[in-house]
């Protein structure tokens, strides 16, 4: 059988379409692909060993937990102080909740400040220190005791950190008072 020279150009023009196929297949089809897949392996040993370190940090965890006699304590302890600070910015709740506080003392009048030169960072992950300064004047030192001393048995995250009682020289009776105080927020990052 004797191929004539147009049947052999059609099967040279089949066997160049057929090369050329084959030839953008894996170039541009499965090259990329196996591009994506190099990079998704490295991925996935990368995040194998992260996985493999969580596990390692878990179980460390769950070690000293178990050894630990006062755990089952801390964890409730904790979870009363995550139920009792609110996500918000210490702005948004702070001062209303310690003005309806004095006013339940019957300190009506207060004016409350963030302390900003205070120290923040406690190296608790998610809680920080919020400094705040708390000006009442003319208040009776018998009704600000009473009120400093709630204040201090109410709200277990609090400290007083400084405290300034001044006289007022028209009336004796009363007394302009400053505290200083820091208690536990969320963090805001």
């Amino acid at each position: 059988m004797k191929l004539s020279k147009e049947t052999f150009q059609k099967i040279f023009l089949g066997t160049l379409l057929v090369a050329g196929g084959v030839y953008y297949y894996t170039s541009e089809l499965v090259g990329p692909l196996n591009l994506r897949e190099t990079r998704a392996k490295g991925e996935i040993k990368a995040l194998e060993t992260k996985i493999k370190e969580g596990k390692a940090k878990i179980s460390q965890q769950r070690a000293l937990e178990a050894s630990d006699p006062y755990s089952e304590q801390a964890q409730k302890v904790l979870a009363a102080m995550q139920s009792a600070i609110p996500s918000a910015p210490p702005v948004a709740w702070l001062p209303t909740r310690l003005g309806a506080f004095f006013k339940s003392e019957g300190i009506p009048k207060q004016s409350y400040k963030p302390d900003s030169s205070a120290q923040n960072d406690l190296g608790l992950s998610g809680y920080q220190l919020s400094s705040w300064n708390v000006e009442i004047p003319a208040v009776a030192y018998g009704v600000f005791g009473k009120a400093l001393a709630g204040f201090e048995n109410q709200d277990g995250l609090s400290q007083v950190t400084a405290l300034r009682i001044d006289a007022v020289a028209k009336d004796p009776e009363s007394h302009n008072a400053q505290i200083t105080f820091s208690t536990f927020v969320k963090s805001e990052k």
